[in-house]
This record gives structure tokens, C-alpha cells and sequence, in this order.
């Protein structure tokens, strides 16, 4: 039995939401879906586009979804009982079982789900290679100029301890 003024449930989406509102909705979760299944990989293999676990796991981090009621675990968790046996990846429509599973999980409604996923965009989380900072052997004055600190620069730095017993 439908609640009064609800449509019956073949004309909702998998968002659960009426049919015209879901099926955008729906859209913009493929999108999203697409960009984190693809991200990070130079190669997609035919037409067909799946996610692993692990940019499942992104899109909930960058999604700002995991914390103490949903954790990386559950997850992983959600994930393994959504794939396939045998499988490593998932495709839009396990996808959105899934994400059914995480609202489920988080006390909240799939269509809150949805619209925090889909506003979501794959977020670079570290840094380049060699563009972390690290200790560099300049001094104040010559880290203006760009030029390492000479060797006589050094012996005349305060900070030199001198050596005992030599």
C-alpha cells in the first residue's frame, strides 16, 4: 500500500525520489561516479566504467561522509557485500546500492546521501613528489637572495657548536 499523495514505488528512481526529481538526481550521481571511478586511472577499459573499493573510500572521504558512524571499515564492509563474488569492482547500478547502504548506515535519508555525494569532486589529498618541504641549507639572508649557504657562512653561523677536544 502507497501513503496518500506518494507514487507508487515502480515510478520513483533509485534515489527515491519521485520519478522527474530522482531521475536528475540520479544523472548527477552517475557523473559523480564516473569522475571518482575514473580518477586517478589513465586508461578506461571499454565503455564500461566500474569502481573499485578504494575510490569508493575517496568519494566518501572527499564527500565529508566518514567519521564515527561510518568508517573506512564500513565501507569496505558495505562494499564487499554489494560486489559481485569473485569481483574487485562495482558498476553504477551496485553503486547505488551502495549508497543506499551508507545512508541506511548514517540514520539519514538516500536523497541527503545523493545530493552530498553528487556536489562532491575528486580532491588531490597529498602532495607532488618533491614538493613537500624539508629542511634546506639556507640561511635567512641567502634564502632571499636563492643561493645555498657557503661553507664559510656556516662556520660563522652562531648556531655551530664547536666540537670538544680537538
Amino acid at each position: 500500500s502507497e501513503r496518500a499523495g506518494e507514487r507508487p514505488l515502480a515510478e520513483r528512481s533509485a534515489t527515491g525520489e519521485p520519478a522527474g526529481q530522482g531521475e536528475a538526481m540520479e544523472e548527477e550521481l552517475h557523473q559523480t561516479f564516473k569522475r571518482f571511478a575514473t580518477f586517478g586511472n589513465r586508461v578506461v577499459h571499454g565503455g564500461h566504467i566500474t569502481m573499485d573499493s578504494r575510490a569508493f573510500q575517496k568519494l566518501c572521504k572527499d564527500a565529508r561522509l566518514t567519521g564515527r558512524k561510518l568508517t573506512t571499515t564500513d565501507l569496505d564492509l558495505l562494499f564487499a557485500a554489494v560486489k559481485p563474488k569473485g569481483e574487485r569492482k562495482i558498476d553504477f547500478i551496485k553503486f547505488l546500492q551502495l549508497t543506499q547502504m551508507v545512508a541506511i548506515k548514517l540514520n539519514r535519508s538516500h536523497a541527503e546521501v545523493a545530493v552530498q555525494i553528487s556536489a562532491t569532486t575528486p580532491q588531490i589529498n597529498s602532495t607532488a613528489p618533491g614538493a613537500a618541504t624539508s629542511p634546506c641549507p639556507m640561511s635567512a639572508s641567502s634564502a632571499e637572495a636563492g643561493s645555498p649557504v657557503t661553507p664559510q657562512q656556516e662556520a660563522q653561523s652562531p648556531e655551530r657548536i664547536p666540537k670538544a677536544g680537538l
